[in-house]
């Protein structure tokens, strides 16, 4: 599932994603947010995705693993 579709408008992630509240307290700094909000919404279309995000947090864009406790 690509977040475009062939003609570049918006896929239904990326819709889903934008302006997606972020509700997560408690992060200092880019480093230390999880990301969780995103991840659930990510969830929602397919568990296995969220692993392979890319988060861009006040302009600085994190590519790393994430442990999801999903067997697989």
């Amino acid at each position: 599932m690509g977040t475009r579709t062939p003609t570049g408008a918006l896929g239904p992630l990326e819709r889903a994603l934008t302006n997606t509240p972020i509700i997560e307290t408690g992060y200092r700094n880019a480093e230390s947010f999880s990301a969780i909000d995103v991840q659930r919404t990510i969830q929602s279309f397919d568990p296995c995705m969220t692993c392979s995000a890319h988060i861009v947090v006040d302009g600085q864009r994190l590519i790393r693993p994430i442990e999801t406790g999903f067997a697989g």
